[in-house]
């Protein structure tokens, strides 16, 4: 096992180094000099000069990478992956500590490229990794991923391009990312795809989890990317067998934008039998149920889990599917869903807000499901969700107001289940009532056709301050005491208990309160 130590006061230029051997290499800049062991702490540059090769490659053994800027990559042709830096099957693990790989391009991963193999995965650690400003010929513009999995903290890719999926990051088969929040800033911001995910672009089996796990830090962020489809994040799945999944706690996903479909997020799924082909979006507060396990928020919990002012809208100004998400699931054994729990959704614009297709009956719950969320100032030509085929409607505990709809908030062929929850918009609830479903415990603004409906319950929601974008409840709201209990939803969207029992008012049905938020003593 060998470290190269590299310092400040020399120039590394026309650098394209190959690791071939079994051994462990680590190469550590940020050396004051060659005779100092101290750091400067400040990082030191390697450069390829624009050379048709990738900075650094390694082929095999164990590579780790500190304090290091990693620049002027530009390998060309078919086989060219990894513009700063490729890492190939054969390679056991790889590792980067303050990192930055940025300025080169190839035809796939134009920053970074890590491929194993099926049997030869490799493992990846990062700590401080910057990506940006690359760009990638096909796809992933900063990183391209295949048959690698590992942890990452303090992950920013910024600023890349890629010309066809995966502005930021293009991930394939079995492609994981466990993505955590850390002290310097983490998100995935600014990118570009032509075609799919400016973001990122998960497909047939790749996953990624993004945690915000310092509650002083800053959260994560997917902001400011763009493509055709799916501007923040594209989840593709055709393998029957594999899931893709994109699995958020605690992120913020503002001003994406899609000239297609999917402001934020698209989802599709192609099965051409009846295996099961899942692709699905989970965004929650804590790992399930909802205020469980050991993930950290900001601040405040409604400033995590923010998901506004995304957009699909084409380059004429034309209102497109989907401003937050789009789902296409085409055959009989396509699952593609998208869950929402203690999120807020505020001021996306598109033709819809939530927009699902579904050609064929899978037996399964292809759901757009939202509980403890709270949806408001969102802009939309018609519905808030519209529905065609098996798509479910799950809505449980959230509040909806001021969202300019003008249609029905929702339009839905499919089964809907909507509870406990708050409709403070001008607008009726739905098209028509659909003929599998589970409605009830509703306080709505408009009741215009839900009449037979149990437990619908026409009045103001007398919130704090709607005006100011309060809404919580006063204490002579119509929305106390009126939920039934739910043992899984033990929090609200302030992450505060529910189940509180107010002593003035009576319990019509339990102590629990409409909405996404629990009025406290």
């Amino acid at each position: 096992d060998d470290e190269i130590r590299l310092a400040n006061n020399a120039l590394y230029t026309f650098i394209a180094v190959q690791k071939t051997d079994d051994d462990e290499l680590t190469i550590k800049g940020g050396y004051q000099n060659c005779a100092s062991a101290n750091l400067a702490f400040q990082d030191t540059t390697l450069d390829g000069n624009g050379m048709s090769a990738s900075v650094l490659s390694a082929q095999r053994g164990k590579l780790f990478l500190k304090n290091l800027q990693i620049t002027g990559g530009a390998p060309t042709g078919d086989g060219a992956f990894g513009g700063g830096v490729h890492v190939i099957a054969g390679v056991q693990r790889v590792e980067f500590q303050s990192v930055r790989i940025t300025g080169n391009s190839a035809r796939n991963g134009g920053g970074l490229s890590i491929a194993g193999k099926p049997g030869n995965w490799v493992m990846v650690k990062a700590a401080g990794l910057t990506v940006d400003n690359n760009t990638a010929e096909r796809d992933g513009g900063g990183m391209h991923l295949e048959y690698a999995n590992g942890t990452v903290e303090s992950l920013l890719v910024e600023g890349n391009v890629a010309s066809n999926d995966g502005g930021g990051i293009w991930m394939g088969t079995d492609a994981v990312l466990f993505n955590r929040s850390g002290r310097s800033p983490n998100g995935i911001i600014g990118n570009m795809a032509r075609h799919n995910g400016g973001g990122i672009a998960l497909v047939r089996g790749a996953g990624m989890e993004m945690f915000h796990v310092r509650r002083a830090f800053a959260p994560a962020q997917i902001s400011g990317n763009s493509a055709e489809v799916g501007g923040g994040v594209y989840i593709f799945n055709d393998q029957p067998g594999f899931s893709t999944a994109f699995n958020a706690s605690g992120i913020i996903g503002n001003g994406n934008s899609a000239t297609a479909e999917g402001g934020f997020a698209a989802i599709r799924t192609i099965s051409e039998t009846d295996e099961l082909v899942i692709a699905a979006m989970h965004i929650y507060a804590g790992a399930p149920p909802v205020g469980g396990g050991g993930v950290e928020y900001c601040g405040r919990p409604t400033e995590c889990n923010v998901f506004s002012e995304n957009r699909a809208m084409d380059a004429k100004g034309a209102l497109q599917p989907g401003a937050l998400v789009s789902i296409v699931n085409l055959g009989r054994g396509s699952i593609g869903l998208a869950r929402f729990w203690n999120s807020t959704l505020s001021k996306n614009i598109g033709y819809n807000l939530f927009q699902h297709f579904s050609n064929k009956e899978s037996g399964y719950a292809e759901e757009i499901h939202l509980q403890n969320s709270l949806v408001e100032r969102n802009e939309v030509e018609r519905n808030l969700y519209s529905v065609e085929g098996d798509g479910s409607v799950y809505i449980f505990n959230s509040t909806f107001s001021q969202n300019l709809i003008p249609a029905e908030a929702i339009a839905t062929n499919g089964p809907a289940y909507i509870r406990g929850s708050i409709f403070a918009d001008a607008s009726p609830l739905l098209s028509a009532v659909p003929p599998n479903n589970s409605i009830f415990n509703l306080l709505v603004r408009n009741a215009s056709g839900l009449s037979g409906l149990p437990l619908i319950f026409e009045a103001e929601p007398r919130f704090v301050d709607e005006a100011n974008l309060d809404y919580r409840l006063r204490s002579d709201s119509p929305g106390l005491d009126r939920e039934w209990n739910d043992g899984a939803i033990q929090l609200d969207l302030d992450l505060l208990p529910r189940n509180v029992d107010l002593p003035a008012v009576p319990d019509f049905n339990t102590p629990r309160d409409l909405g996404c938020f629990e009025r406290q003593p």
